[in-house]
């Protein structure tokens, strides 16, 4: 931000008194006379970007998904059918870490926010493709964006593609595979996928796992030509399991004709949120590498 910042004076960031865990003082001090600092009032701080959006700026909102998304509900949906731009974008969100309590963990956020008009919906599954991704949305697209990150480490670094690109719409491969395909999307599911398929190799399931940054845009075309040979498809949410990525997967093999052979199956998180440590929330929840693998065995018998 502070990068984009210098190069378009249009940006305003606005924050819910979270400036130091959401990452803003850089651009706070760099850029003070376009920062605002709200305070723990965020249906204001959304209504206040609202406002700027109609004045020609980028404002680009910021606190934890969990209050953003819920609180500031209905400002949001107003704001997007001004027709305006605006990043809002949701830290914290996710299952992990599950130390801060129910109240902060976002596990509905993604289906909230996929009933917004005008808005597209992206979580990084790394640092670089935080970055990108922002650039994307902020140069890139003409219509307002939630930008969904995990505030997690030491779970294990996601490489992608030396070739990937930022194309909407567009996931990366990471490992490949022909018979299974495990999809998702951010920094933690994907840690603990690319570890699941190693089990399941052990197993001479060839998995292949996929990066799909884009919550509610799925190219078509991509999606044929790199999945379409792979006839069972599971997505896992780090979120409840209906609204979110599944669902979009979903309507698109009901509407695509050629792919309507594939077998889509969805893990997510049914009950409400618990807090913990990562390692004992995570087996919990059986989203670790050894449970998952013991569901996605299961679905493959049954």
């Amino acid at each position: 931000m502070v990068n984009l910042g210098k190069k378009r004076k249009d940006i305003i960031v606005l924050d819910a008194d979270l400036a130091a865990p959401c990452g803003l003082k850089p651009f706070e001090e760099k850029y003070p006379q376009r920062f605002i600092e709200a305070g723990i009032a965020e249906q204001d701080m959304v209504s206040v970007a609202g406002a700027l959006a109609r004045q020609g700026f980028l404002p680009v909102v910021n606190t934890f998904a969990a209050f953003l998304t819920s609180r500031a509900n209905e400002q949001i949906f107003n704001n997007q059918t001004e027709g305006k731009k605006i990043i809002y974008i949701g830290h914290l969100a996710g299952l992990i870490p599950a130390t801060p309590g129910k109240s902060h963990i976002a596990l509905r956020d993604i289906a909230l926010m996929r009933t917004m008009p005008n808005l597209i919906l992206a979580e990084p599954s790394n640092s670089w493709e935080a970055e990108k991704l922002f650039y994307f949305l902020v140069e890139k697209i003409k219509q307002g964006a939630y930008l969904r990150l995990a505030n997690i480490r030491g779970l294990g670094e996601v490489v992608l593609p030396k070739n990937y690109k930022i194309s909407l719409g567009k996931g990366a491969i990471l490992k490949g595979g022909k018979d299974l395909a495990l999809i998702s999307y951010g920094p933690i599911i994907l840690s603990l996928l690319l570890k699941t398929s190693e089990i399941l190799t052990k197993k001479r399931i060839k998995t292949k796992v996929i990066n799909f940054p884009w919550l509610n845009k799925i190219d078509s075309q991509w999606v044929k030509r790199n999945l379409s040979s792979v006839p069972i498809w599971i997505i896992i949410e780090n979120h409840i399991s209906f609204g979110g990525l599944a669902d979009e997967f979903e309507n698109l093999i009901k509407k695509t004709p050629s792919l309507k052979g594939i077998k889509l199956e969805k893990i997510g998180i049914d009950t409400p949120a618990r807090s913990g440590n990562i390692l004992e929330v995570l087996k919990y929840y059986r989203l670790n590498p050894q449970s998952l693998a013991k569901i996605i065995l299961g679905l493959l018998k049954s």
